[in-house]
């Protein structure tokens, strides 16, 4: 078999693609896997036996191809992807184990089931990382290319008579409540017109469409909306919020007449949720998330903001004002509709509060987000409210499994830290042992053998770092530019071209040639090496092909870790445009391939949008007249979907265009990308990808558009944009009606272009919310340039409190996703926990429960982290002794070759500098190592304290546990008892 590249066993849960094959491979022979056996691997792996048979008669006795063919196949998702799940090494260890090869199965993924395993801070730190720019550029690009050639489509239905225009222009106008689309002349006028009703992360509208509209005879398409489908959910559940704080900035989009912004501003831990969380939270307050299109995301408190159709701001308003309470507890700072601002609280909004209100409220989501964004399980309040308390009390069976498992997580984390920490201490004792070794041989060396000339000692130079991202697009001659261009802005230096070379496995032969043709030109001399490397001159085989990954990696080797960092922003940058270009590429091809349709008299461009589904949801039929080309109609819906939102494309591809057509395989990626973007992307990564994206303008949305601004605190800048969509489900009911997300510094402000048609649902909807809005962190929030929200004074500690006696289960969930403290209490002597128990939430104890859990592990991550700073602190003194040594070393080399040139001037040398500096050497080395092992005693010490306080935490944990099957038996005996009062009181009543 094939030599392997890197190994992959620390991501199991990681998607695997092509480029992994070789990687695949090599841990199939590393676990002892037999290539005879691929077949049933490949049957176990769910591809057809079809499509195995034809690998086989493609590799006639050959077993390695064969099993080749099939990862080949396997990764290629040539298979049910969405039945069996996209390519993991969990989803091979699982098949293995199928076959009876258990042994196998641990070989490929030791770990076992991932859902379990606490992920480490470089698995971690990927995920942050693995999503950029230019992903989201690309998934952009998709959409819009997915879209064209729908439009297309749908005008060649129209043309053919397959469809009429009319039907699609009432259909968009009863769904986006955009008026006048019955006069609409072509597909792409009616798309114009709802333009704020759709985006590349928003494309619902266009699912719709692709579902209701296009026939058997555009598979493609409709394929390509469950791609572009399936790479959206991707996008949205990977990537976190703050990794789209830049990325958004530079790939916005056009703010139209018909559009209106909403900006959220987020505090708490809203920057590491992901862009899924972000459409649960619009889901939950807003009811329609469909209306809501990204246009940016910016750091300091974290700030979203989104283009919705302006035909719904006053929806938006309506639906936000009377839950701002729960925003604010979620981490909402600010919350601004249509430029109302209808939340504007203070910067001090406490997550932990915030739990314990929500524990006391019983809302399951508020406990769910708040844990989720980091508020504490264990949290006690100024009036010795516990939020485990509170849950239990409140008997919320979702809350009280919420709060558990963070208790779990908590001291699973602990748990974890603390075996790495030991771990840790052997390895510095090893390796302060070994220096001590190496000193002793040099004291004995120095005292018989004589010193050297000072003009003969060499120059040293030395570098460290590391980083854990991973970049895996491959390079070519043609990216020589670009390579050259991340490195100067990664300020690498020019004269370690020979290092970087060895590190990127160039020959050193080929390296001499180089350093020969190009003497004293260093800049040449890393052009050539780079050249080299890009043009696979080297065992690719072995090492893998070019990628930003290898480089990045290469310069890490080298101990320089900053430049290394730099070197994987870049991806961020690349892929976020990259998500957009496809959006937009995506969209070309819909508006292509219906007004292909509609020429072909196989659709009417009117009937595009005129599809009970789409029409109950984006009410776009209104105002879409007869005879509608499918440029206006596209004009229309316009307003109704971006990159991030394509609910509406996807429909309209779903709708309209065959189900074996390429477009619907496209639609269907792309929906895979963006999803996979929002669920990876946290709100603090996506402004920084907007602020590095070149030649992006934001969006100013349309006529039928209006602007919803919310603003929000805490730690929403770490909540993914996922997490967001899930706030203005949540909320708003659907988060597809918010496009074109926007995110700017200071709290978390959000701004998204919405339909005019939503500004009254939107209002509603926040007025109705406000104060929900509000405790999970919503301070301000506008609509349209009308304030709806403007309460800055939110802490999430009391919104807990909250949420947990008014049992609003989300609010809980959300303050303690934030950080809210699951044992607050508050100066009422209200506990969260205790107050949670009084409610009998299942729910919001469970979530109580799960935040005291995270909150052990994050105690035991921060122990963690403590000690990796000391341990650092001493691999930096033990480096520094090392290169001393090494010093040492070649400076007795050297004394060896120059014993026979100058023994007079070596006996004046020896006389004059042997004890003043070799031994001034030794006695510095011995009190570095005394001062090194001085800290790792302080570091044990501490590590001792912070164990004890985990024991307590643990017997607080059994005693709360042991509080909760209490409350449980004594509801049973309850529950017995009202039973048998009430067969008494039948008997009663039937003896009368």
């Amino acid at each position: 078999m094939s030599t392997p590249g890197r190994q992959i066993h620390h991501q199991p849960d990681r998607i695997l693609g092509i480029k992994d094959l070789n990687e695949v491979i090599g841990t199939l022979e590393r676990s002892g896997f037999s290539e005879d056996g691929w077949n049933e691997l490949g049957l176990k792996l769910h591809i057809s036996q079809p499509k195995l048979n034809t690998v086989k008669a493609n590799n006639p006795h050959d077993v390695k191809g064969r099993l080749r063919g099939c990862l080949d196949l396997w990764l290629q998702q040539s298979y049910d992807t969405y039945k069996y799940g996209l390519p993991t090494l969990e989803l091979l260890a699982a098949a293995a184990e199928e076959m009876g090869l258990k042994a196998v199965a641990s070989g490929i993924n030791p770990q076992g089931s991932t859902q379990s395993q606490t992920k480490s801070p470089k698995e971690i730190q990927h995920i942050i990382e693995v999503y950029s720019p230019n992903y989201i550029k690309n998934l952009k690009g998709k959409f819009a290319s997915f879209k064209t050639e729908l439009l297309k489509r749908l005008s060649r239905h129209i043309k053919d008579g397959v469809i009429e225009l009319i039907d699609i222009a009432r259909f968009v106008g009863a769904t986006t409540k955009v008026k006048g689309l019955a006069t609409t002349a072509s597909v792409d006028d009616l798309f114009d017109s709802i333009q704020d009703h759709f985006s590349y992360l928003n494309c619902e509208h266009i699912e719709i469409f692709v579902s209701d509209f296009l026939n058997d005879e555009d598979k493609d398409l409709k394929d390509k909306m469950k791609a572009y489908k399936r790479d959206l959910d991707n996008f949205e559940k990977t990537i976190k919020l703050k990794q789209l704080e830049k990325d958004l900035d530079n790939v916005r989009l056009t703010h139209s007449h018909s559009s209106c912004k909403v900006v959220i501003k987020l505090v708490g831990e809203w920057e590491n949720e992901t862009l899924a969380k972000l459409k649960d939270f619009l889901k939950h307050y807003f009811k329609e998330d469909s209306l809501f299109n990204l246009v940016c995301v910016t750091d300091g408190c974290l700030s979203v903001t989104f283009l919705v159709p302006l035909s719904f701001s006053q929806y938006l308003i309506d639906t936000a004002t009377p839950q701002l309470k729960s925003m604010s507890r979620v981490g909402v700072l600010q919350l601004i509709i249509n430029d109302v601002e209808l939340l504007d609280g203070k910067d001090d909004i406490n997550l932990d509060e915030s739990l314990i209100e929500a524990v006391k409220l019983d809302k399951p989501f508020e406990v769910s987000l708040l844990l989720s964004l980091g508020a504490d399980p264990y949290y006690e309040d100024d009036n010795g409210d516990k939020v485990l308390e509170l849950a239990i009390q409140g008997g919320n069976e979702e809350i009280i499994e919420l709060i558990s498992i963070a208790t779990d997580t908590q001291v699973m984390e602990l748990e974890s830290q603390k075996e790495l920490s030991d771990e840790e201490d052997r390895k510095f004792e090893n390796e302060n042992e070994n220096l001590e070794v190496e000193i002793q041989k040099l004291q004995d060396s120095n005292a018989v053998t004589t010193i050297i000339p000072l003009t003969h000692l060499p120059n040293m130079a030395t570098a460290r770092g590391e980083t854990g991202v991973e970049i895996n697009d491959h390079l070519g001659i043609e990216d020589l530019g670009e390579v050259i261009s991340t490195l100067e802005k990664s300020e690498f230096s020019d004269h370690r071209w020979v290092e970087l070379g060895l590190k990127l496995h160039i020959s050193q032969k080929e390296l001499d040639t180089v350093g020969a043709n190009n003497p004293q030109d260093v800049k040449t001399c890393l052009r050539k090496c780079l050249a080299h490397w890009l043009r696979w001159n080297y065992d690719v085989d072995k090492y893998g092909k070019p990628s930003l990954e290898k480089l990045k990696a290469a310069v890490e080797e080298m101990g320089l870790r900053d430049v290394a960092d730099k070197i994987a922003q870049v991806k961020k940058v690349k892929d976020f445009c990259q998500l957009i270009t496809r959006f937009e590429a995506l969209v070309d091809k819909i508006h292509g391939h219906l007004a292909d349709q509609v020429k072909h008299q196989k659709l009417q461009a009117g009937k595009v949008v005129r599809v009970e589904f789409i029409e109950e949801k984006w009410k776009l039929s209104e105002g879409i007249p007869d005879e509608v080309s499918i440029d206006t109609l596209f004009n229309y819906i316009q307003d109704h979907y971006s990159f991030l939102n394509c609910s509406l494309i996807e429909a309209i591809v779903n709708k309209h265009v065959d189900k074996s057509s390429r477009l619907q395989e496209d639609m269907k990626v792309y929906v895979e990308e963006m999803n996979h973007f929002k669920h990876s992307q946290c709100l603090q990564d996506l402004q920084y990808a907007i602020e590095n994206v070149e030649n992006y303008n934001p969006s100013e949305g349309s006529d039928t558009s209006c602007k919803v601004v919310i603003k929000l605190i805490g730690k929403w800048d770490k909540m993914i944009i996922n997490d967001l969509e899930s706030f203005l489900r949540h909320y708003f009911e659907d988060e597809d009606v918010f496009n074109y997300l926007q995110i700017t510094p200071g709290s978390v402000c959000i701004s998204y272009l919405v339909p005019c048609s939503a500004i009254a649902h939107i209002t509603t909807a926040v007025k109705s919310k406000s104060e929900s809005m509000h405790r999970v962190g919503v301070f301000y929030f506008s609509i349209n340039g009308d304030i709806l929200l403007d309460e800055k004074d939110v802490n999430f500690n009391e919104s807990l409190i909250e949420a947990v006696k008014l049992c609003e289960v989300y609010e809980v969930s959300l303050l303690l996703s934030l950080g809210a403290d699951p044992c607050y209490e508050d100066s009422n002597g209200d506990k969260a926990l205790e107050l949670a128990k009084h409610t009998g939430n299942k729910e919001i104890m469970q979530a109580m429960a799960t935040a005291m859990d995270s909150q052990v592990i994050k105690r035991k991550s921060q122990e963690d982290l403590s000690d990796e700073k000391v341990n650092k602190e001493t691999t930096d003194e033990n480096e520094k002794l090392k290169v001393v040594i090494q010093r040492l070393q070649d400076s007795n080399a050297e004394l060896e070759k120059s014993l026979t040139a100058s023994k007079r001037e070596i006996e004046e040398l020896q006389s004059q500098k042997k004890e003043s500096e070799q031994n001034s050497e030794i006695d510095k080395l011995k009190e570095s190592l005394a001062e090194s092992k001085s800290t790792l005693a302080k570091s044990k010490d501490e590590l001792l304290a912070l164990q004890k306080e985990n024991d307590k935490l643990k017997e607080s944990l059994v005693e709360t546990k042991s509080t909760l099957a209490k409350s449980k038996d004594e509801s049973l005996a309850l529950q017995k008892e009202n039973d048998n009062k009430s067969t008494q009181s039948e008997a009663i009543r039937s003896n009368e």
